[in-house]
């Protein structure tokens, strides 16, 4: 009798067991889990820190180091399918970057390929900036936005962080800056002097090593000097209402660039923390170590969640809802 129940048992619990995966898998395939507490009004939101390494090399480096292409992919405040022209000024302030139309050969007169710009003056900073963010506002009104490149402080070494940008074909040259030499090397950085937001560019290495820079007019430059170096400032005006980005977002009729901590600021909050630089006693013996905490976790957008899981008004927003432009101090 012990037997059998024994036998008995041990089938119906293999039974049992077999049905319960059966089941189980069933239930996986056809039932969606929530990821979400089911009783709450709102979903929960995430808690994001940010930890950049913002400091030498991480930042003044230069974002693509490889050879460039027509047909590469290059992420930067340009737009890849776009033409430029540049916008010279008195004030060195007033001076940018701007879309004149869609096309791959940029070959017009005083035309720039967005896609060679981004190849040849973003700095990682830049790449961070504008997935994050949308990128750094240089002018940020209502109806403009100008975004600047990077800071370039001179730290490091000239090939290693930031290295030349060279084009030896000349077709390629013509397609991509106003030009018609047969190659132009782009300049971003160098060893020991501070460039900030500026690019240089010449026919050769030698003339950047040896020359002045000229800053760049095209109404004065229209057909640059192949025995000259020019100097243009880093800077583009984006989500213009005609040429739109891909990541412009509307407010009104008029547009900001957004990146993925706007687009998640519903659902997200944010902090930041960063690397103490403090050698002040010497790099042998320093006298802080560790992280700062730039920013405490909270809400950035116009929206966020009281502790009753509710929608409010958020007091510390760091963009206007209506405008779309960035809050100076939004703490």
């Amino acid at each position: 009798m012990k037997t059998l129940f024994k036998r008995c048992a041990h089938s119906a619990g293999a039974s049992f067991l077999a049905s319960l995966l059966f089941v189980s898998g069933s239930a996986q395939a056809a039932i969606e889990i929530d990821q979400q507490p089911l009783l709450v009004a709102q979903p929960v939101p995430g808690n994001m820190a940010i930890i950049g390494s913002f400091e030498f090399p991480t930042m003044v480096t230069r974002a693509y180091k490889t050879s460039y292409s027509t047909s590469g992919e290059y992420v930067g405040y340009f737009d890849s399918a776009k033409c430029y022209k540049y916008n010279y000024d008195s004030n060195e302030a007033n001076r940018y970057f701007y879309p004149v139309r869609v096309a791959t050969n940029c070959s017009n007169t005083d035309e720039w390929s967005g896609k060679y710009l981004n190849w040849s003056t973003m700095q990682s900073i830049d790449i961070f900036r504008h997935i994050l963010t949308g990128g750094y506002r240089h002018v940020d009104s209502t109806t403009n936005t100008i975004l600047e490149k990077g800071v370039q402080t001179g730290q490091g070494a000239s090939g290693n962080n930031f290295p030349d940008a060279t084009i030896s074909n000349s077709t390629t040259v013509s397609q991509s800056t106003p030009t018609n030499w047969s190659s132009v090397v782009a300049r971003i950085g160098i060893a020991g002097t501070r460039m900030g937001n500026k690019m240089r560019f010449a026919s050769s290495s030698n003339r950047l090593n040896n020359q002045n820079p000229v800053a760049y007019n095209p109404a004065t430059h229209s057909n640059p000097d192949s025995n000259t170096v020019y100097e243009v400032s880093v800077r583009v005006k984006v989500c213009v209402p005609s040429m739109l980005e891909g990541n412009c977002v509307a407010y009104g009729s008029n547009y900001k660039p957004e990146g993925l901590i706007q687009a998640n600021s519903s659902n997200m909050r944010y902090s930041a923390f960063g690397y103490i630089n403090n050698n002040s006693n010497g790099s042998n013996n320093r006298n802080a170590e560790g992280g700062i905490m730039h920013a405490r976790m909270k809400y950035v957008g116009p929206i966020a969640m009281n502790d009753a899981n509710n929608e409010i008004t958020n007091a510390h927003a760091e963009w206007d809802s209506n405008t779309g432009v960035f809050v100076a101090n939004p703490d």
